[in-house]
């Protein structure tokens, strides 16, 4: 079976069981999609080498490159179809920012 039959039957395995387990909790099932695939086709139409995708030194890890593009895709995903799992902005913002200051994000 080769890594792209794996990566699909997991896919649609995990799907199937939080769609099958929903409500069986005292907490929240949901599934969140692996964006290896998109990353990978739209860094390609942007004209970049799926090799960058790839950390060289560590056997076939995926690279800093890929780790920020999985994280933009999964974030963009959860804030548009599980928006629950973000939750309210925090209403002492103001207060910390006054307080310590904008630490870059940090």
């Amino acid at each position: 079976m080769s890594n792209t039959n794996i990566l699909q039957y997991f896919h649609l395995t995990f799907k199937n069981v939080v769609s099958q387990k929903q409500g069986q909790y005292s907490f929240d099932l949901y599934f969140v999609p692996c964006p290896v695939n998109q990353v990978i086709s739209d860094y390609k139409a942007k004209g970049g080498k799926v090799t960058d995708l790839i950390e060289p030194v560590d056997g076939f890890h995926p690279s800093q490159i890929a780790n920020a593009l999985t994280a933009q895709y999964t974030w963009q995903f959860v804030q548009e179809n599980i928006p629950e799992l973000i939750g309210e902005e925090n209403p002492n913002n103001a207060d910390i920012i006054n307080t310590f200051g904008d630490q870059g994000g940090y």
